[in-house]
């Protein structure tokens, strides 16, 4: 139902980049249901039961930083608070949610807390953004909220609000504060709970928002694969098997390969396009939103049994045409799609907020924050290497000495039916090496390539050799969890060339059966 307003706001000229919500209502594992397309979570702040909390949702091409010294001043049933700041525009984004507790104890101590966070977030002069359901009635003056907008004013901050916020008991009890020139704000009747949503437009310099872009990709479409097929076909490989030096012959093979690889496979221009919303949205339920805000509004103003039942009966019912509504798109997706059992778990994934691993945009070393992409490479680099050294470790000859044992193992030479199968059985994988060949191509020749490749493999056994080329792999940092400016968060993965998969499985395959 959130994105369905998230989509009406945006065709009313009100696109929104950030969402601050409070009382989510979630604990520790919930994260994941939390999705809204385009957008991602940022930041949070959940208790151990299913009560309050704050958090942050963001658009996902805004690059932002995770203030985890913000949240961390947050207290269970006082003060719980997230917050990030945005990158390009050194904005610091904070919702904060108080609970309706005032006894002196909690209200100090809110009040502590807020002039700790205010006071972190306000040094170098930063713009600030604060969003929240403070409880504070700042449409009567009494002790808490005069406390409470002095505290506003000592930070430069002010109410952007001073009219009902939540109707049921006619309150200003959430509010955004704001330190930002040219700020215009607006109320919104969502229907989503009892309180009003409250929208802020921020005066900022243009970015790139391009609606699409175009990436570089090979073109494996079936009429080249036969070409492919082909060509490779007419290959005798004489050059190869004439050889008597394994990384010679493999450095010959691999050219070829590379060259036709290349030549009947060429990189394309494909268009991307930025959806602004899902396609499960239609004009149907923007409708039944519209018709679901009227029902609202007639119940709240004239409150009673036969308008709460209208409104009740028909946002149930809203709530179930969403839901088979998407039920219907998700299963038009898989039986429309060639792969089903990839798009089977692009639909699970989306479910649960699943995304392809981005980019690193930034890491912080020893306080000092990267940006540029160069930089950050040569940092996990080093990282890496160094991680590579310290597990390293030499065996005391006294305690690890190796015994000697007459019977040596025995390589049995591989044949191409040998490599055939090792290539079939390989799982399917889009993942390539640093000569981009996939899985799925090398499948399609393994009859053809089976025999070279076993003449190569078996010089190496000879020769106690491996092909120089089979020795350059691509690693890619991963994100685990935690802070992602922080690289000890991250694990590297090595992506190495499919023909050094096939050669490893031969060596596993001798290793195996030795008794």
């Amino acid at each position: 139902m959130l994105s369905v307003c998230i989509n009406d706001l945006a065709t009313q000229n009100n696109p929104v980049d950030i969402l601050c919500i409070t009382e989510h209502n979630m604990i520790d594992g919930d994260e994941v249901y939390l999705t809204i397309p385009n957008y991602k979570l940022a930041s949070y702040f959940m208790r151990q039961n299913r009560h309050g909390g704050s958090c942050i949702l963001i658009k996902n091409n805004l690059k932002f930083r995770i203030l985890n010294e913000i949240t961390k001043l947050s207290i269970c049933n006082t003060i719980e608070c997230s917050a990030i700041e945005l990158l390009e525009h050194q904005i610091v984004v904070l919702c904060i949610y108080r609970p309706p507790n005032n006894s002196a104890g909690s209200i100090d101590s809110f009040f502590t807390t807020l002039n700790k966070i205010l006071n972190n977030v306000s040094k170098h002069g930063r713009k600030i953004i604060m969003c929240g359901d403070f409880n504070i009635d700042t449409l009567k003056h009494t002790k808490l909220s005069i406390e409470f907008t002095e505290i506003l004013t000592r930070y430069n901050l002010k109410l952007k609000f001073n009219q009902v916020t939540r109707f049921a008991n006619k309150t200003c009890i959430d509010n955004i504060a704001h330190n930002i020139r040219a700020c215009k704000g607006s109320i919104k009747e969502l229907a989503l709970s009892d309180h009003y949503a409250q929208i802020v437009k921020v005066p900022v310099k243009k970015t790139c928002n391009i609606k699409y872009w175009f990436i570089l990709k090979r073109d494996y479409s079936q009429g080249n694969r036969a070409i492919f097929i082909k060509y490779l076909n007419q290959l005798t490989n004489s050059d190869v098997y004439s050889c008597l030096d394994a990384n010679t012959a493999y450095n010959i093979f691999h050219d070829n390969f590379i060259m036709l690889y290349n030549l009947c496979f060429p990189i394309k221009k494909v268009k991307m396009h930025n959806r602004s919303r899902p396609k499960w949205i239609s004009r149907g339920l923007k409708i039944c939103s519209k018709r679901k805000c009227q029902l609202l509004w007639q119940y709240r103003h004239n409150p009673n049994q036969t308008t709460k039942t209208t409104f009740k009966a028909y946002a149930k019912k809203y709530k179930t045409i969403i839901r088979l509504t998407k039920k219907s798109q998700n299963d038009y997706f898989i039986k429309s799609a060639l792969n089903k059992n990839k798009a089977t778990w692009k639909v699970i994934n989306d479910i649960k907020g699943k995304y392809p691993n981005e980019g690193v945009a930034q890491l912080i070393i020893n306080d000092v924050t990267i940006n540029n992409p160069q930089d950050i490479a040569n940092s996990f680099n080093d990282f890496f290497l160094d991680i590579n050294k310290n597990n390293t470790s030499v065996p005391h000859e006294s305690s690890n000495r190796l015994t000697y044992n007459s019977n040596s193992i025995f390589m049995r030479p591989t044949t191409p039916d040998d490599i055939n199968k090792i290539i079939i059985s390989l799982k399917n994988k889009n993942s390539a090496g640093y000569d981009n060949v996939t899985t799925n191509i090398v499948k399609d020749v393994a009859h053809i390539i089976s025999e070279p490749l076993s003449f190569i493999i078996n010089l190496c056994i000879e020769e106690g050799t491996f092909p120089d080329k089979l020795k350059i792999s691509v690693i890619k940092p991963v994100f685990k969890k935690g802070d992602k400016t922080n690289m000890s968060n991250y694990r590297p993965i090595a992506l190495i060339p499919i023909f050094g998969k096939i050669f490893e499985k031969v060596m596993f395959n001798c290793l195996y059966i030795y008794k």
